[in-house]
């Protein structure tokens, strides 16, 4: 089970991460297509700065609540996380850095104020059963850290 510490130190990491592989982007490589027929850079900040959503399901879910249902019965990850894209792909550049830092530094001042019990619940997810701590750490911070290695690699950025 991740500690406060750590979950903390993972989405400060990945607000650096995506600050320092983004900032800097012109239109050009915002546009330059990072997984094969999926996502831009740009969609991929847009995904990342609307994370709010998740971040609030997870607390709901490790405090009592249900995952929401889709119309069948099932969640699907991949339209929630195109719903996101969809929603924020029109804001520039600039908006979805300073919407991304919001919802992370907010979130890392939630993860200091949550209570032991709610750290350590099990949430089930799509992918399975994990800590609330466990999720907060990936999805908070190496989440955002592993989509700005995928954009830097595919611009050519790392070298």
């Amino acid at each position: 089970m991740a500690t406060r510490e750590e979950i903390v130190g993972a989405i400060n990491q990945g607000i650096e991460s995506v600050n320092q592989t983004f900032g800097g982007l012109t239109d050009e490589q915002l546009a330059t297509e990072v997984y094969e027929n999926g996502w831009t850079a740009k969609e991929i900040l847009a995904h990342l700065a609307g994370r709010q959503s998740t971040y609030d399901m997870v607390l709901h879910m490790a405090r009592g609540g249900e995952m929401p249902q889709s119309a069948d019965g099932d969640f699907d990850v991949d339209s929630w996380n195109q719903q996101v894209v969809d929603e924020y792909s029109g804001k520039s550049r600039d908006e979805l850095l300073s919407q991304f830092r919001t919802v992370h530094e907010s979130l890392a001042e939630q993860v200091k104020d949550l209570d032991d019990d709610t750290l350590a619940a099990t949430v089930v997810t799509p992918r399975g059963e994990m800590p609330a701590s466990d999720i907060l750490v990936g999805s908070g911070g190496m989440h955002s850290t592993a989509h700005s290695n995928d954009v830097a690699e595919a611009l050519g950025l790392n070298s």
